[in-house]
């Protein structure tokens, strides 16, 4: 299926600037998100269909905005469509020197080659900070972007808030995370860069959101079906994910939070969790703000189950305040 223009098709939709505005409106006081941008959290907001993401994701557009900060890191997820490399690095029964080779491509982070992003509601302009080029972090010159589509919605709604708030937005620094485990060796080395260059990128003018749908479930993802009427399954998933970001944060054992992730959740953070543990450092913390099953069914027209979470999630450093330019601990 072609997600990206199926999302591009949902933001073309007669309503649906109208719908924005509604959803924008309603998150115009919020003070959950309010307290947790001043406490530099790390907010999380899914890229499901907009009817599920839209009103999670205006509350995060709506108090980055009333926040005024100057510059927003957007953490994307690199979903691998097209991206032949993905696949020999995630797969261990391909040949060993085939999945380093696959690995030195993809890994690490990617930022889109274009200096704007357009949007039904205009164009979103990209930024990338001094000194952001390292090697695991570097512009798309082979096209592995051409096809993501987790960010597309965000910018839309931000450059529509931007204009129905009649304010100038922030700047935009999009980075896709790629793959950060060693395929052969399990290590976390490059989650452990990324983290390092994040922190010294956050500045106290800054801040960084992310995104990822953290279960997929059910006939179209090869999920062992469960014995369980939708809300038993919200309570079930919700408890391993919450399990998972434990593991992840608090325990910083990234490669039983990278199994859990891969194999029970299906969660598109895999890649992402090493790296937020590696830039928040020792005793970080995650907060599900909101969390629900969203019934895709209809969407790839497939039997029931076929749930996708649609999840609001801070992630959260220990002392709440990161002074900027503090050395990270994990580096």
């Amino acid at each position: 299926m072609d997600w990206k223009a199926y999302y591009a098709d949902e933001l073309r939709m007669e309503g649906a600037r109208e719908r924005i505005c509604t959803w924008l409106k309603q998150a115009d006081r919020d003070d959950d998100i309010d307290r947790l941008l001043r406490q530099r959290a790390i907010l999380s907001f899914p890229h499901t269909a907009i009817a599920f993401s839209g009103p999670l994701q205006a509350r995060v557009v709506a108090g980055l905005l009333r926040a005024n900060v100057r510059r927003v890191i957007v953490l994307g997820v690199l979903h691998g469509i097209g991206v032949e490399a993905i696949q020999p690095a995630r797969d261990a029964s391909a040949l060993p020197e085939d999945r380093r080779r696959a690995f030195r491509e993809v890994c690490g982070g990617f930022f889109p080659r274009a200096d704007a992003w357009e949007t039904p509601f205009g164009a979103v302009q990209r930024t990338l900070p001094d000194g952001c080029k390292t090697e695991i972090l570097r512009e798309d010159v082979k096209g592995y972007l051409i096809d993501e589509f987790s960010l597309d919605t965000f910018f839309a709604i931000l450059q529509l808030a931007a204009e129905w708030m009649r304010i100038e937005p922030p700047e935009v620094v999009p980075l896709y995370v790629g793959v950060v485990r060693h395929p052969l060796t399990g290590e976390f080395e490059v989650a452990h860069q990324m983290g390092h260059w994040l922190r010294q990128a956050w500045t106290d003018d800054t801040a960084i959101v992310a995104t990822g749908d953290v279960v997929h479930y059910g006939t179209a993802y090869g999920s062992t079906l469960l014995e369980a009427e939708l809300p038993e399954l919200v309570r079930r998933f919700r408890r391993q994910l919450a399990e998972t970001l434990d593991m992840a944060l608090a325990a910083r054992d990234w490669s039983a939070a990278y199994i859990a992730s891969r194999d029970r959740l299906k969660s598109d953070q895999r890649e992402l969790l090493p790296v937020l543990s590696a830039l928040l450092g020792e005793g970080a913390s995650a907060e599900i703000l909101s969390f629900t099953l969203s019934n895709y069914a209809p969407i790839v027209d497939t039997p029931p189950p076929c749930l996708v979470a649609s999840a609001l999630i801070a992630y959260i450093h220990r002392s709440t305040c990161i002074e900027p330019g503090e050395e990270s601990e994990a580096a």
